[in-house]
């Protein structure tokens, strides 16, 4: 669900839709806290704290998407920093 609209062109319809998945993004980096995977074991903790760290950048994006179309003016910074959370937690465990 974020690749698409990661690499999707930067358009107002991008932001749209970016918007619009908040709660999808809200619902998997909850389900991600609640099961750490295989490759995390030993290094639970530094997991977890990225987890939080996506489920943080998650809400600073729905904080900017609940600002008015056209006055996002921080949307790609946010956008941008949800995304670099994701890769912490899929780099993570590692």
């Amino acid at each position: 669900m974020l690749a698409p609209l990661w690499h999707a062109e930067k358009n107002p319809e991008r932001e749209k839709k970016t918007c619009a998945a908040i709660p999808t993004f809200e619902q998997r980096a909850a389900a991600l806290d609640s099961h750490a995977p295989e490759a995390a074991s030993g290094n639970e903790a530094a997991y977890h704290a990225a987890v939080e760290g996506l489920a943080k950048a998650v809400g600073e994006l729905k904080a900017e998407c609940g600002k008015a179309e056209g006055a996002r003016g921080d949307f790609e910074a946010k956008f941008h920093a949800l995304h670099e959370a994701f890769h912490k937690v899929t780099e993570k465990p590692r």
